[in-house]
C-alpha cells in the first residue's frame, strides 16, 4: 500500500471513530422512553397505512353479507385498533403484555404438577422479563440497553482514534 491509500486509510479511520463516538454519545444521552414513544408511533403508523387499503376494500365488499367479507372487515378493523392503540396506550399494552407473560408463565408451572420444578426453571426467563418490564417499563428496558451499547460504542471508538490518531502523526 503506498503512502496515499495509507494516509487516507488512517484518515477514514479518524472519520469512523469520530462517528463511533458521536453515535455512542446519543445512545447514552437519548432517553429509552422517548425512542419507545417514537417506535411506537412508527409501528402503528404502519399498521395503520398498511392494513387501510384492506379495510376499504373490506367495507365495500360487505354488501355481499357473507361470512368472508364479515372476517375480512373485523380483522382489518382489529388491526387498524391495534395500530392505534399501539400510538396512543402502548404504556397500557406493555402492561397488559407483560402480566399476560406472567399470568401464563405461572400457569405452565401450576400445570406441570410432579414436574413444576424443571417447568419453573424454563419459566425463570420469561418471569423476569416480564417482572422488569412491569417494575421499569419497557423504556427504562431500552434506557438500560442504550447506555450500555452506548458507553461501549464510546469507549471502543476512543480506543480507536487514539490509535488512529497516532498512526496518522506516526507516518507524516
Amino acid at each position: 500500500m503506498n503512502e496515499s491509500n495509507q494516509r487516507q486509510f488512517r484518515i477514514t479511520g479518524l472519520t469512523i471513530s469520530l462517528i463511533g463516538i458521536i453515535v455512542g454519545l446519543l445512545f447514552v444521552l437519548l432517553s429509552g422512553e422517548i425512542l419507545a414513544n417514537i417506535v411506537f408511533i412508527i409501528i402503528g403508523v404502519l399498521i395503520i397505512a398498511f392494513t387501510l387499503p384492506a379495510f376499504i376494500q373490506s367495507i365495500k365488499d360487505l354488501h355481499y353479507r357473507t361470512p368472508v367479507a364479515y372476517s375480512q372487515f373485523a380483522g382489518a378493523l382489529i388491526t387498524i385498533i391495534s395500530g392505534i392503540i399501539l400510538i396512543f396506550w402502548h404504556d397500557a399494552l406493555t402492561w397488559i403484555i407483560s402480566i399476560l407473560i406472567l399470568i401464563f408463565s405461572l400457569i405452565r408451572i401450576i400445570m406441570a404438577k410432579s414436574s413444576w420444578s424443571e417447568e419453573l426453571i424454563h419459566q425463570i426467563p420469561a418471569i423476569i422479563f416480564a417482572i422488569i418490564i412491569l417494575v421499569i417499563g419497557i423504556g427504562g428496558v431500552l434506557d438500560i440497553i442504550l447506555d450500555i451499547i452506548g458507553y461501549i460504542l464510546l469507549v471502543l471508538s476512543s480506543i480507536y482514534f487514539v490509535i488512529s490518531l497516532v498512526a496518522l502523526i506516526r507516518k507524516k
